[in-house]
């Protein structure tokens, strides 16, 4: 995205009105004008574009002097949990045991003095590397002790529904302990996520037979997530 390129540029001030597309947007709209400046276009138009141009990147400096957003209080410490588990072993059966006791024990951690206490600890995404089903007796334990310690957990986990003889698998995240809530991806990865035209792939390459490549976008009307009284925008890398 152009906008990326921007976070230090004049442009930096409309991040927060126009996000990453409206900068992207500004950006080409400003090469377009560059260029209209060396072509045969009428001298009006040319100084016409030049001049709403110069005023949005002008208007850019004043808006990075505005503070969009506000310390809440009481202010809330977050960890960032790890595991650092290599993809090639991650989804293994025989790896899953391991996996969660590393999760508990880097968890727990957490919690063991005032000066490591983590009012939020955020796991990864698909963090447990099991579905989210399989995974209720160690995330009811971790839940429960996540509330003993006044803490909360959101966690990235795999989750699927059943209806009737089919099952639908999401990417999602679940909130834990002083929290509450799931929420399933909505924008997903091809080739990362799913395979586009499965149905004509699965089965000729082995690679596109991996379970992890058939998740489901979630709906578009979910709730947000809550932390303790906040609510809490759930998103999943892209």
């Amino acid at each position: 995205f152009l906008g990326y390129g921007h976070l230090e540029s004049p442009l930096a001030g409309w991040i927060p009105i126009l996000g990453v597309y409206g900068i992207g947007l500004i950006t080409v709209a400003t090469g377009i004008i560059l260029s209209l400046l060396i072509s045969p276009v009428n001298h009006k138009i040319k100084i016409i574009s030049l001049t709403l141009t110069a005023s949005i990147w002008s208007i850019g400096l004043p808006l990075n002097s505005i503070a969009w957003t506000f310390e809440s209080k009481p202010s809330l410490s977050v960890s960032v949990i790890q595991t650092n588990i290599p993809q090639n072993e991650k989804w293994k059966t025989s790896q899953r045991r391991k996996t969660l006791r590393l999760l508990d024990k880097m968890t727990t951690e957490q919690w063991q003095s005032e000066s490591t206490h983590a009012d939020i600890i955020i796991w990864p995404e698909t963090a447990v590397p099991m579905l989210y089903d399989q995974a209720r007796p160690f995330l009811d334990k971790m839940s429960l002790k996540a509330a003993e310690q006044s803490s909360n957990i959101i966690s990235g986990i795999p989750f699927r529904e059943f209806d009737k003889e089919t099952q639908t698998i999401h990417n999602s995240i679940v909130s834990l302990g002083k929290g509450d809530g799931i929420y399933h991806k909505q924008k997903l990865v091809p080739f990362g996520e799913y395979v586009p035209l499965q149905d004509v792939l699965r089965g000729l390459i082995a690679f596109f037979d991996m379970p992890m490549l058939d998740f489901r976008p979630g709906p578009t009307d979910q709730p947000l997530l809550e932390s303790y009284d906040n609510n809490v925008a759930p998103f999943i890398c892209y």
